[in-house]
């Protein structure tokens, strides 16, 4: 294991979960395979908090454009209680609203194939709210 710090992504569906992870340097967000929600996601988690040293996890949280709530966002919010009980790591929500979306234009920009793209799109939409987080976090930094 490494002694450098990067920070999870996930992307919360009733049938998947897309992943991303900083690189080393905090930087860029780098799409991991999609992870299946099943009774099996837990170990998964912390075996990938784990192997890359994961010090905050970031979730995105689904609402509507009006940033009001759906049944999407009651099953993540209930994701995140049971997350909490199964790690020590910090956990941030993040504003998820149209990653989907621009996950999937960056991916028909790449000409990627439909079966693809669904088994792309989970992942890549963590990696752009993850980006964004780590932005925010930079833009932070330069301006102190």
């Amino acid at each position: 294991m490494n002694n450098i710090e990067r920070i999870l992504a996930l992307d919360v569906g009733t049938v998947r979960v897309g992943v991303a992870i900083s690189d080393p340097l905090g930087i860029t967000a780098q799409p991991q395979d999609r992870i299946h929600n099943n009774e099996e996601i837990w170990d998964k988690i912390k075996q990938i908090c784990e192997e890359f040293n994961i010090k905050t996890i970031i979730v995105g949280i689904p609402t509507n454009r009006h940033k009001k709530d759906t049944q999407q966002t009651t099953y993540t919010r209930k994701f995140i209680d049971t997350l909490k009980t199964k790690t020590n790591i910090p956990i941030e929500l993040v504003d998820e609203r149209y990653s989907s979306m621009a996950a999937e234009k960056h991916l028909l920009s790449l000409d990627i194939k439909r079966k693809q793209r669904k088994q792309k799109i989970d992942s890549q939409a963590a990696t752009f709210f993850l980006q964004g987080y780590l932005d925010k976090i930079q833009f932070k930094q330069k301006s102190t």
